[in-house]
């Protein structure tokens, strides 16, 4: 995770071009399988309605463990906010993302967990309608790469239920090879 895999193939692949996510957090938002095609062309896989709902029980159970654990910390907050007879904030107020990487350090939750709740919120917060595209799958043909960021970028419009994309380049040092981009993470 976080080990530079998607900036050295943009370098090595796409002349330093951010074409594959790249950020300080994980930011690869699928498998992406990149080989050789004396034709670009892409084929991006969907998740399907199955494999969304494991998605989202994965999700479910991060939201559990971590409400359980926000409420037993605020409880702890509000005794100590009202012990104090000078006002002063002894600790910041516990949120979400605060309790869920303590949850993180504590091994009470999973990366695996932690990106299916960002999965299901970047769907959440999504403009179009997703649920159509489940068990799809699409090819994109001509420019491809200027293409891929809606489909494989932390913030495209597609991202959140691609399952895996397979891109496939005119370009020499893909041929007799493939390469996978992976989050870092059980794939």
């Amino acid at each position: 995770v976080k080990a530079g895999k998607s900036s050295f193939l943009n370098a090595l692949i796409f002349d330093g071009d951010n074409y594959l996510p790249k950020a300080a957090t994980p930011m690869t938002a699928a498998l992406t399988k990149l080989g050789y095609s004396e034709k670009s062309y892409a084929i991006i896989n969907f998740y399907s309605s199955e494999d969304w709902e494991g998605v989202l029980a994965e999700s479910n159970k991060l939201k559990r463990i971590v409400n359980e654990r926000l409420n037993e910390l605020k409880k702890e907050y509000d005794k100590r906010q009202l012990s104090d007879a000078q006002g002063v904030i002894i600790l910041p107020e516990p949120t979400f993302e605060s309790v869920t990487q303590r949850c993180k350090s504590e091994n009470k939750i999973t990366q695996v967990m932690i990106d299916c709740y960002n999965l299901e919120k970047m769907k959440n917060e999504s403009t179009i309608f997703l649920d159509d595209w489940f068990g799809k799958t699409e090819r994109i043909e001509g420019n491809v790469v200027t293409r891929l960021f809606d489909y494989i970028g932390a913030d495209g419009k597609y991202a959140s239920i691609v399952k895996y994309a397979e891109i496939y380049l005119d370009n020499p040092l893909l041929k007799g090879i493939e390469i996978i981009d992976t989050p870092g993470l059980n794939d």
